[in-house]
């Protein structure tokens, strides 16, 4: 996708990323597609999430 993520770090209920992107993503865009990645998955392996 033209993302990269340099670092990632976790704290009790948070998750940091450092990412660099191209140019021609949108910060919101691509925020937004992991979001839905994520919970998508999430939500496939804890089933009391749905």
């Amino acid at each position: 996708m033209g993302v990269q993520i340099e670092t990632i770090g976790f704290s009790l209920n948070h998750l940091q990323m450092v990412m660099t992107l191209q140019p021609k993503y949108s910060v919101s865009d691509v925020i937004g597609r992991l979001k839905s990645r994520s919970s998508s998955r999430m939500r496939t392996t804890f089933k009391w999430l749905s």
